[in-house]
């Protein structure tokens, strides 16, 4: 565009005027098409995104040209190995995550089926189960404690019934630790000899002879 807003066939528009031949050279003269010094714009200092490799003055004085690589931006800086391992790291803990939600989402879908909202008789059923799952447990535990007994090397047992009185002498028990009924108790033994020692022993035989003896008498359990 000219400054002066007008094109350069305005001369031949004038024309139809009555203009001379001579008016319309000079006026095509008078008003230059190509733009004058005043008309270009001034360079701009500041580098734009057209120029990735800017150019110092300074690197013509050697006579060999010299190219100064643009600054890495916050983007840049990250190198292309460690986006990587962030992209997968963030696949892999999404992986993990839906498996997990499924999880989550199987063990609703269990409590939902044993434990339902509408139905209070299908409720009450697991707490039933529970409950009586619980309380083995505590019963298991009292016949533990109660029946837990131990033998020495030097001891034998036998269990006694407490309701009945009777002693179970042809199932003794030998050293080491023993978990009996709660009823029973274990009686313990040595294994050691006692001797049982006697001042004197009168024998009568058929003759009505006396033999008088002094003995003592060793027996083993």
């Amino acid at each position: 565009m000219n400054p002066s807003g007008r094109s350069p066939l305005s001369s031949i528009e004038n024309v139809g005027k009555l203009a001379t031949a001579e008016e319309i050279e000079l006026s095509e003269v008078s008003e230059p098409l190509l733009p004058t010094s005043n008309d270009i714009p001034r360079p701009i200092d500041e580098d734009d995104e057209t120029t990735p490799f800017p150019l110092n003055s300074d690197d013509y004085n050697d006579g060999q040209p010299h190219v100064h690589f643009r600054p890495e931006t916050d983007d840049d800086s990250v190198p292309v190995r460690q986006l990587r391992r962030r992209s997968s790291d963030e696949r892999r803990r999404s992986s993990d995550e839906r498996q997990y939600g499924r999880l989550q989402q199987m063990a609703r879908d269990f409590w939902a089926d044993l434990m339902p909202t509408g139905n209070r008789n299908q409720r009450l059923l697991p707490l039933i189960i529970f409950s009586i799952v619980i309380l083995l447990m505590i019963l298991l535990i009292i016949f533990v404690i109660l029946g837990y007994t131990s033998v020495d090397y030097d001891e034998f047992g036998v269990a006694h019934n407490l309701i009945t009185g009777v002693l179970d002498l042809k199932h003794p028990y030998s050293n080491g630790i023993h978990i009996i009924l709660p009823w029973k108790r274990m009686v313990k033994f040595d294994k050691t000899a006692r001797y049982l020692n006697f001042d004197d022993l009168a024998i009568f035989t058929t003759d009505q002879a006396s033999i008088v003896l002094d003995t003592s008498i060793v027996y083993r359990i």
